[in-house]
């Protein structure tokens, strides 16, 4: 499985939509997590595991997740944590050519293990603005989701003895 990572916005689920249509197989860490948020077994879990009022009509709430980052880091990395493990075992029992991993170098799951390439999809400044406009994500959101997607991928040509490229 080939690793997609990136900045928010900068268009990777798009990059991944037309591989789909070119027949591959793709997973979309936005939808699968979506998804996520609407499990009611997943989002009970989560409302007992964090006591941090998370729910909104039987659904994990963005705008509340987003308030539980700014108000309590470590229940927060517990949620982050969970989504995370998550993740991985979608991934470990499902077979994909090509994987969105926002969080490849997460703390709490080792996506190394899962995959042999990292591509490193890449936009300019302006572009990336305009997905973030379009996807109605506000800059107070970006500066959170690239806080938590830090990694700095730009000429890094391995991670942990994985291959990284710009160009498939």
């Amino acid at each position: 499985m080939i690793a997609v990572v990136g900045k928010v916005c900068s268009g990777k689920t798009t990059f991944l939509k037309k591989l789909e249509q070119e027949g591959k197989k793709v997973f979309i860490a936005d939808e699968f997590v979506k998804s996520l948020y609407e499990n009611k077994d997943f989002c009970q879990k989560m409302q007992k595991l964090i006591n941090f009022d998370l729910l909104t009509k039987n659904k994990l709430d963005k705008f509340k997740i987003k308030k539980l980052f700014s108000e309590n880091k470590d229940l927060f990395e517990e949620f982050e944590k969970q989504v995370h493990l998550e993740v991985f075992k979608y991934l470990s029992e499902n077979k994909f050519d090509f994987a969105e991993i926002p969080a490849l170098n997460s703390k709490h799951a080792n996506f190394c293990s899962l995959i042999s390439k990292i591509y490193v999809h890449k936009v300019d400044e302006n572009t990336r603005i305009k997905f973030c406009k379009k996807r109605n994500v506000d800059s107070e959101a970006l500066k959170i989701l690239d806080a938590l997607n830090s990694y700095n991928w730009t000429d890094l040509k391995n991670y942990n003895g994985i291959l990284v490229v710009d160009k498939l």
